[in-house]
């Protein structure tokens, strides 16, 4: 592994998988705001938030999950997940 190089090989491969086309907007803002947190809050703000940025994780889930079962329960069409 050459450690000079800045860009990692995973990286090329994935960048032209279907994933990195629908969601490369969201890992843009994810990392930007991790950036930011990381650089004007420094290790214990990032500490702090990760809490809040894990709710909006698992609260995604769980509506998906609320919506795919409310679907399913009274045989009408179920949302479409982009996964």
């Amino acid at each position: 592994m050459f450690y000079w190089w800045p860009f990692n090989p995973l990286g090329y491969a994935l960048a032209v998988s279907w994933t990195v086309t629908v969601l490369w907007f969201a890992c843009l803002v994810a990392w930007l705001a991790k950036s930011r947190l990381l650089r004007y809050g420094g290790m214990k703000a990032f500490v702090a938030a990760r809490p809040f940025f894990i709710g909006l994780v698992v609260g995604e889930f769980s509506i998906s999950i609320f919506w795919a079962v409310a679907a399913w329960l009274f045989h009408c069409p179920g949302p479409e997940f982009a996964w």
